[in-house]
């Protein structure tokens, strides 16, 4: 390599024989040929339809022996080779547009010629994008089943977890039952499914706060003392449709407070839960997505501090 280059994890160096030069190496491993060659004899094992060609099993890999050309018909692979490089790129096979140009068009129908084969450039085209082709559908399939049992598993794993759970968090409503003794004079009716997002304004030691369903319909605009404001978000996020909130600004304060106590509690038990289940961190996320799901809870029912816009 003329410069510095970013490759995979693995390189492969070929490194030509006593009496081969490099360009000529290079030229037959720039045919179709070659492309074919590990097409037919390499292993789709690692995954996503990558091709996987061993170094202990490249030697073995039927490819043009240029130890057998003449002198002239090295020069010309060479030559032929040198074209591509200087004129195409490399063909990604199993893309709608993988016809080869004409350069290596031009190298290939050599080889062939040379070698004595009847095999055309075009059949040999057609074989290397179908077998690509292929294993890369059969990939794609096996991705698809896997994504699903994975997605199956998750559901199995959330549903045992919400069994845990779920009976505390059903023990009490909020805010009724963390404000004792408060007038609930503010009843609110909402349509829960159809909700979509909820916008907070800060203004001094109040909330304007405006809930939308889905189309950006404005089901509720309303600006009420910090505490009042968030008591009725909070009531929303926990996943309740008809409830009433006080209008005394310290009576929910207080609920709003409790409140975030006691599912810290429930939501820490939902962490030690999926941190003990047996899938991975990479599945955590999915994981926690479809237990508050099945809750009917929006993940951010016990945060600190609520942001600016919520999404329902």
């Amino acid at each position: 390599m003329d410069k510095p280059t970013l490759v995979d994890q693995r390189l492969n160096s070929i490194a030509p024989v006593d009496g081969v030069e490099w360009k000529e190496v290079a030229a037959a491993l720039t045919s179709s040929i070659f492309a074919y060659s590990l097409e037919i004899n390499g292993a789709a094992s690692m995954g996503a339809g990558a091709l996987e060609a061993p170094t202990t099993k490249l030697r073995d890999y039927p490819v043009l022996d240029v130890r057998k050309l003449k002198a002239k018909e090295r020069t010309k692979l060479v030559t032929l080779a040198q074209a591509v490089w200087d004129k195409e790129g490399p063909i990604d096979w199993a893309s709608d547009f993988w016809q080869p140009e004409k350069k290596l068009r031009d190298l290939d129908e050599w080889i062939l010629k040379t070698a004595g084969t009847d095999v055309t450039a075009d059949q040999m085209y057609d074989d290397i994008r179908a077998t690509c082709r292929a294993r890369i559908v059969v990939a794609e399939d096996k991705r698809k089943k896997t994504k699903k049992q994975q997605s199956d598993s998750i559901g199995s794993v959330a549903d045992s977890i919400v069994y845990a759970v779920e009976p505390k968090l059903k023990t009490k409503n909020f805010p009724d039952d963390f404000a004792s003794g408060a007038k609930f004079d503010l009843p609110l009716v909402f349509e829960r499914g159809s909700l979509k997002e909820i916008t907070i304004g800060h203004l001094l030691d109040s909330y304007e706060i405006e809930v939308r369903a889905k189309g950006g319909v404005t089901v509720y605009a309303a600006t009420h003392p910090a505490p009042v404001a968030e008591a009725i978000i909070r009531a929303l996020l926990v996943g309740r449709s008809i409830f009433s909130v006080s209008t005394d600004r310290k009576a929910m304060d207080t609920a709003v407070t409790e409140f975030i106590k006691w599912v810290s509690q429930a939501e820490k038990d939902i962490q030690t839960a999926i941190t003990e289940s047996a899938f991975g961190t990479g599945y955590e996320d999915a994981l926690k997505r479809e237990i508050y799901l099945r809750l009917g809870m929006h993940p951010l029912t016990g945060a600190a501090h609520l942001p600016a816009l919520i999404t329902l």
